[in-house]
Parts: structure tokens; C-alpha cells; sequence
């Protein structure tokens, strides 16, 4: 796919002030088949799954298959290529539904929502087969520790930890129906799946249908970013300005979501917002000697 994205690209690497990762245009990677509400909510609902498999660039792509073989081979060696595939593919979908609710003006793409249900499927296998797995309580601790890195990485700009954590949460609740290991007797005998195995798969099938229907309804039931009338404190889950006073970076739609701004001949400004409605600045009303005064002038005019 990323080659595909290049060719779409002519063959162009778009450069490191544009995109860091080494890749191709915006533009592209919405024509490639990239998260965008507008288009997702109006007839082009096939960008919950196509998101998944694009990529940024090169370095994106490299994380994410580093990522992906390392804990898709633990839960593949053991469970088979088709219980992981489904995995993916669900929390995939749910992840990028999950994103263009709460992040409608970013474009979005990659596997890492798919990727944090896979290892959401490494802690649903750890409490449906607790009783078959050595040392579980390193497991419980080793696991702890890579999804709070995780997490914490998502609260960096330009990461979508709305992803992550959708694609964490469908992945634990969908494993639990799939990812269910027998005992042996003595003699090699399959033991039966207990009740309280059997318990943990109702309750993750139930649940994971549940969330998949919930996040589509509101999806495409309600208006854009509608969300944050009734969740105006949840953008900080996905971005949080560091340190306080002088951030390394900002989290405001104009620097995240990005804007367009045209400098007329008389000195006024004509801006885009992330929400694409159209502001006209009058002379003197903006500075714009450079993208940072920009960006301020986005965020006075336009949030």
C-alpha cells in the first residue's frame, strides 16, 4: 500500500516540514482512502477499514510493522492467522470510528489502533487462560508497562490516542470470545472450557457488538465534533500541551488539524479553519511573518 501511496504521490517524498515520516502529501493519503468525517459520513464509510492498512511514510510504516509482528506473532503462533486477522480487522474499524468522532477535522491513517487491539488481545487471552500461563503476574506487570508507554506516547501531537484506546478496548472485549485455550489431564486429554471461560466469551461478544454499534450510530447520527458539547474535556485524552506556560508543543484543532491561510495584496487574510468555514481578516488584524504567527492568527479567528 505504501507503494501504491508513492505512485499516487508521483513518486514524490513530500518534504520533512510537511510530512516527518517520509511520505506523501495529505492530499494523497485523503485520495488513497484516509480518515476524513465529511467523507466517511457521505457515502465513503469503506475509509473505516482502508485508513487501517495506509500509511504516513516510511518511518510510520517501519513502527508499525515492528509493532505488529511482535505482538501479532505471540497471539498467532497460538491461536492461528484467522482469530488474529478478525482482531485486527474489527479493532481496526472500531479504532478509526472511534477517531472521526472525537478528532473529525484530522486526517487519519495507520495501524496503530489495530495494533493496541491486538494487544488488547494479549490481555484478554491472559484472563480467559490465567490458569494455564506461567508466571501470569510478570505478564499482568510487562503488559501494564508497554500499554501505559503506549497511552502516554498518544498524548504527543499528531498520534491519535483516540485510536489507540478504541482499538485497545474492541480488541480486549473481542478477543475474549476467540482466544480461549483447553487444559490437558494427565493422559493428553482436552479438558472442557469452563464456566467461567465460557462466562468471558458471552460477555465479550455482547460487549464488543455493543461498542461496534454504538460508535457507528454515533457516528453517522450525529453532527460533526458534536462530542464536544457534551465532552468538552476529552480532547485532552489524545493531546496534552507540555510542559504548562511555554508547551513543547500545542494542541489546538489549528495546530493539529491544520488550516489554510492566503495573504492578500492589501495585507488581509483569508483563512480556512479546520472546520472548513471561511474567515476573512482585515489588514492589520493578523501577523504573518511566519507559520507560528499564522497559527495564532487561526486560533484567534477561527476556535
Amino acid at each position: 500500500m505504501l507503494i501504491w501511496e508513492f505512485s499516487v504521490n508521483d513518486w514524490k517524498i513530500e518534504p520533512l516540514s510537511v510530512n516527518p515520516s517520509i511520505g506523501v502529501s495529505a492530499e494523497t493519503l485523503v485520495e488513497c482512502g484516509a480518515k476524513v468525517y465529511d467523507l466517511i459520513v457521505n457515502g465513503e464509510a469503506y475509509r473505516l477499514l482502508s485508513a487501517v492498512f495506509l500509511h504516513a511514510g516510511i518511518i510510520h510504516f517501519i513502527f508499525n510493522m515492528l509493532a505488529l509482528f511482535s505482538i501479532g506473532a505471540v497471539l498467532e503462533r497460538v491461536f492461528g492467522g484467522f482469530k488474529v486477522l478478525v482482531i485486527f480487522i474489527v479493532s481496526g474499524v472500531f479504532s478509526t470510528a472511534v477517531s472521526a468522532i472525537f478528532l473529525p477535522y484530522q486526517v487519519m491513517v495507520g495501524a496503530s489502533g489495530a495494533i493496541l487491539g491486538l494487544l488488547g488481545g494479549v490481555w484478554a487471552d491472559l484472563l480467559q487462560n490465567w490458569s494455564l500461563k506461567q508466571r501470569p503476574w510478570v505478564s499482568i506487570i510487562v503488559l501494564f508497562t508497554i500499554t501505559a508507554v503506549n497511552l502516554l506516547l498518544g498524548l504527543m501531537p499528531y498520534l491519535d490516542n483516540f485510536a489507540h484506546m478504541g482499538g485497545l478496548v474492541m480488541g480486549f472485549f473481542c478477543s475474549l470470545p476467540l482466544l480461549v485455550m483447553r487444559a490437558e489431564t494427565a493422559h493428553g486429554k482436552l479438558v472442557a472450557v469452563s464456566v467461567r471461560q465460557r462466562i468471558l466469551q458471552a460477555l465479550g461478544l455482547v460487549t464488543s457488538i455493543a461498542l461496534l454499534v454504538a460508535a457507528l450510530v454515533v457516528l453517522f447520527g450525529s453532527e460533526e465534533d458534536s462530542v464536544n458539547e457534551w465532552c468538552s474535556w476529552c480532547s485532552n485524552l489524545s493531546c496534552v500541551e507540555f510542559p504548562k506556560g511555554d508547551p513543547l508543543w500545542r494542541c489546538d484543532e489549528c495546530s493539529q488539524a491544520g488550516f489554510e491561510a492566503v495573504v492578500g495584496g492589501d495585507g488581509s487574510v483569508a483563512l480556512t479553519c479546520p472546520d472548513s468555514t471561511h474567515v476573512q481578516v482585515a489588514a492589520g488584524g493578523c501577523n504573518y511573518a511566519s507559520s507560528d504567527e499564522l497559527t495564532q492568527c487561526c486560533i484567534a479567528n477561527c476556535l
